[in-house]
């Protein structure tokens, strides 16, 4: 059995990892949501990715109650493996520094964790919110139930963990070795595959983050994203290879969802390729078959059909199968 959590005079119950990079504009009410929690025995620890804007004065206006660490850019998985080193906490909590956390976050999972010293990590739904405030879905609403205990199956198929959301234990993390600094884009992932390869995960079944949707959160570069997932798995499935992964069956999905991310994106050479190496490993759905059969005509009959698309949709006209799985 884990130890239990509890105050001690030299070290707080909690670390909390805040990496962040060129986040003036959101670094204050994310720290502020973490300082603001009903639970108080904590550490606040920001690890600034070598930001080039105002975040550092951002940062430094806290005082003492932000331990600010400073380090030339290097990703996340970096700036948040340097909070890790620098955490006395036997609990270690990520933030991001565009996130918000409700009040009682840390409150709620630890009084979880302490019900079940069986869990490594625990985390909690969040509901995603804009540029003006507004609330979307939750986790729960788009996903349905959200699974606990045993996740590596599931983390494998799907992602429905946020990295704010999550609070793990300490030993348990330093076994696994921290974030591969390796891994740009999904090195969340990476580090989840490899904590549930050994330990459960404990859910708190309700908001208690609020996640923020802007364009700067949105990598730039699906291909470079593409590329990172392709490698998390390929080393997930050499690490756990008695487990027989299918390797090349989550690949070919993978590459399935990034043809409709680059469809969406307007990418049309981008999608076609990933549509079509997707196809050969899984099926495809009738809409994923239109779309690519619209793909192979030349550049000019596609804007054609796409300019015919808007202009039947404007003047509120149904359209065909093909113009309407282009939506």
């Amino acid at each position: 059995m884990r130890q239990k959590i509890e105050k001690t005079s030299r070290n707080p119950a909690v670390s909390v990892i805040i990496p962040v990079f060129n986040a003036s504009s959101f670094i204050r009410e994310s720290i502020e949501s973490v300082l603001g929690q009903t639970f108080r025995d904590l550490e606040v620890i920001v690890v600034d990715d070598g930001s080039t804007d105002n975040t550092p004065d951002e940062i430094r206006s806290f005082g003492s109650s932000v331990r600010y660490l400073r380090t030339k850019n290097g990703g996340p998985a970096h700036a948040r493996n340097l909070g890790i080193a620098a955490a006395q906490g036997r609990l270690i909590a990520f933030q991001d520094a565009d996130d918000r956390w409700l009040p009682k976050k840390l409150e709620r999972q630890l009084e979880y964790l302490e019900k079940h010293p069986e869990d490594a990590v625990v985390f909690s739904d969040i509901a995603t919110f804009d540029e003006h405030g507004l609330l979307a879905r939750s986790a729960k609403e788009v996903y349905g139930t959200i699974p606990s205990g045993d996740l590596f199956g599931e983390l494998l198929m799907k992602r429905f963990i946020a990295m704010s959301s999550v609070i793990v234990r300490a030993d348990c993390l330093e076994e696994v070795g921290g974030f591969d600094a390796v891994l740009k884009g999904c090195e969340d992932y990476n580090l989840f595959l490899r904590l549930a390869g050994r330990f459960k995960f404990g859910l708190v079944d309700e908001v208690l983050v609020h996640k923020r949707i802007h364009p700067g959160n949105f990598s730039n570069n699906l291909q470079q994203m593409l590329e990172d997932e392709i490698t998390n798995i390929r080393k997930i499935s050499a690490l756990f290879a008695d487990r027989k992964i299918p390797e090349e069956r989550l690949i070919a999905e993978m590459r399935l969802r990034f043809g409709r991310y680059h469809f969406a994106n307007g990418d049309h050479s981008a999608a076609r390729r990933c549509l079509l190496q997707a196809a050969r490993r899984v099926s495809l759905s009738r809409r994923d078959w239109l779309v690519l059969l619209f793909l192979m005509f030349p550049r000019r009959v596609r804007e054609t059909l796409l300019a015919a698309r808007r202009s039947r949709k404007k003047l509120g006209k149904p359209t065909s199968i093909v113009l309407g799985s282009l939506s």
